[in-house]
């Protein structure tokens, strides 16, 4: 309590011995020879220090006479119960984080950055498993549509997602703290869609890097790195 003594271990032959360091005349002496190692917890009156290592033992700090504490430490081993409280445990957080009651999910995309990306009939969810955080993206975010039927990801690491009303490309940057930011551009008939609407599923990227988006009157296709209108193919 005075602070006046520093408590420590060391190992300097076989074993760990105590050791007490006067901060008053700077001097310093073995209190216990191989007393053990552990963790050091004073009592509050500073009479006596508990060594909880492989064993408990309680040491006096006056003469540094040491007793042995014993103790059960009883373990109800259960690994059916342990696994299924970790399963159910895992579930909720899933489903807390990603499943809103009473919507679809269209779509799944792990991007090159190790974002998972869930296409849903209520935006886009995005989950970074590194720092646990959860983006949602909707019409107030700049999607053309709620509604997302597809994912892709380009060679660049861009995301595009066919939605209801067009489609839209997801550009992503990084902040001073790592969260992301998500810029939005959407494509309309005016840029050469098909038509506004595009199915489930419907959606491929090519060995030599093409997109293809399948819709209500065809579908498009278009290289996203020299991409200027959105060739069409109409059935």
């Amino acid at each position: 309590p005075k602070g006046d003594k520093f408590y420590y271990q060391a190992s300097f032959e076989n074993g760990y011995d105590l050791w007490v360091h006067d901060l008053k005349d700077n001097s310093t002496r073995i209190l216990v020879k191989d007393a053990g190692w552990g963790q050091i917890n004073p009592d509050k009156k500073g009479e006596n220090i508990y060594l909880c290592g492989n064993s408990l033992k309680k040491i006096s700090l006056k003469d540094g006479k040491t007793t042995g504490i014993n103790f059960k430490a009883q373990f109800d081993f259960r690994p059916m119960e342990e696994r299924a409280y970790i399963f159910d445990h895992a579930w909720r957080q899933v489903k807390d984080k990603f499943y809103k009651a009473g919507i679809k999910y269209f779509g799944f995309l792990k991007d090159v950055r190790g974002l998972e990306w869930f296409a849903t009939e209520d935006g886009i969810r995005v989950w970074n498993r590194k720092n646990a955080r959860l983006y949602q993206l909707t019409t107030v975010e700049g999607l053309p549509n709620n509604a997302v039927s597809s994912l892709l990801e380009d060679d660049e690491g861009i995301v595009w997602a066919s939605t209801l009303n067009g489609i839209c490309k997801i550009t992503l940057q990084t902040d001073e703290k790592g969260d992301y930011t998500f810029s939005i551009v959407n494509f309309s008939v005016s840029d050469g869609l098909q038509s506004g609407i595009f199915y489930t599923h419907a959606a491929l990227k090519a060995r030599n890097g093409m997109l293809y988006f399948g819709g209500a009157h065809g579908f498009n296709y278009f290289d996203p790195k020299n991409m200027t209108t959105m060739p069409v193919v109409r059935y």
